[in-house]
């Protein structure tokens, strides 16, 4: 008998420990500037070229406050996460955070709706965002045929390039925020010298009331940047790098983003709010002509796809760490813990809900189909295991 049970414990430790070495396929290979770029990269998509017109509208001339607001409070949210992430070196994000703190029920929720509204609707928001800005110079992506072909070559591309490799992911994530960089670092440095002081002054403070609103416009604007965090498992001495590349992305923000919209509100001026659609392709134009205005539109397009491909690849992480705590399907564990197949398989959620801009009549198929295909884990009863 005594045999026996020490037979099956020997099976135990082996199978766990082979499960141990199947799960640890991650290679950690990301720096602290990695993380730093990559944090720039989800957080600076389309809405930086929107932003500084909507808060014009909102606070006038005393907009730049908003921005130094707003801009203290989430460096101490971003505080909160590189604590965390400093005793918390899983791929995961949020998830695992949660999933640590508050136990496997509240780690299975969080990963369900991290997955689900962060890698399927955001990824179909960006995705719409990029045709929107295309249908401008191109009006055949506003219909469907040509929009859905082009929404699928850039999740295939994304995916492609994701597949072979974290570091192929990271030099195509270092390439798209070189690119969307350039246009706006332009904009501050030719634009700091055009500053109006009269534009920039105001005569009294603003409303707690409208600060307010400026704020949550503004906080939502900063948000993003900590999901690269997700991608813990794969940084190299991950409690200290995921902290400084977090704190180093998110203050260059903060200030970076005040500087452009001290530049757009200075050379604007109250014209500003007139500029709702292009605010800093208005302000490229009044620096350096026509051909400005068509630079940073072209750039915007590539932002927004740029912050996408971030998406791809920080999101199915927390797929792999949910499959390893089994809150998928169990069918669907080991196909998730592959590697290889996780940024298909984000590519594919995403892809389901790109007809959302559209209308669907509730008695058509697409309809009753989007729900089961994109989260089949939802409609699955939970079990409550926590074993890899």
């Amino acid at each position: 008998m005594t045999a026996t049970r020490r037979n099956k414990q020997k099976h135990i430790i082996s199978s766990t420990a082979t499960m141990k070495e199947q799960q640890e396929t991650l290679k950690k290979e990301l720096g602290i500037m990695d993380v730093a770029i990559n944090v720039v990269n989800i957080t600076v998509g389309g809405g930086i070229f929107l932003l500084p017109a909507l808060i014009a509208v909102i606070l006038g001339n005393s907009s730049i406050i908003a921005y130094l607001v707003c801009g203290c409070m989430f460096l101490l949210v971003a505080l909160c996460y590189a604590e965390v992430s400093s005793r918390i070196t899983e791929s995961g994000g949020s998830y695992i955070y949660l999933e640590k703190a508050f136990g496997p029920y509240v780690g299975f929720l969080a990963n369900q709706a991290f997955w689900f509204a962060y890698g399927t609707v955001i990824a179909a928001a960006l995705l719409n965002g990029a045709g929107d800005l295309l249908s401008v110079p191109f009006p055949a992506f506003s219909t469907l045929p040509y929009r859905a072909l082009l929404f699928l070559l850039i999740l295939a591309a994304f995916a492609y390039i994701n597949i072979r490799g974290i570091k192929q992911g990271m030099i195509a994530v270092k390439t798209f925020t070189a690119i969307k960089l350039v246009p706006l670092v332009g904009i501050v440095v030719l634009g700091i010298f055009a500053i109006n002081p009269d534009n920039i002054s105001w005569p009294e403070w603003p409303s707690f009331a409208r600060l307010g609103e400026a704020s949550l416009v503004l906080f939502f604007a900063f948000a993003g940047g900590e999901t690269a965090l997700n991608i813990s498992g794969e940084m190299k001495n991950p409690s200290r790098t995921g902290p400084l590349g977090l704190m180093l992305g998110v203050g260059s923000l903060v200030v970076f983003f005040g500087l452009i919209h001290l530049v757009a509100q200075g050379v604007l001026g109250a014209d500003l709010i007139n500029h709702t659609k292009a605010p800093l392709a208005q302000v490229a134009n009044v620096l350096v002509g026509p051909w400005g205005f068509t630079f940073v539109v072209s750039c915007a397009v590539i932002s927004v796809t740029g912050s996408l491909n971030s998406v791809v690849m920080v999101f199915p992480r927390v797929m792999y760490a949910g499959a390893k705590k089994k809150c998928y399907l169990n069918c669907c564990h080991a196909f998730i813990r592959d590697s290889i197949h996780l940024t298909w398989r984000s590519s594919g959620s995403a892809s389901l809900l790109l007809l959302f801009p559209y209308p669907v009549d509730s008695s058509s198929s697409l309809y009753w189909l989007r729900l089961p295909c994109c989260s089949p884990s939802l409609v699955w009863p939970w079990r409550p295991s926590n074993s890899g």
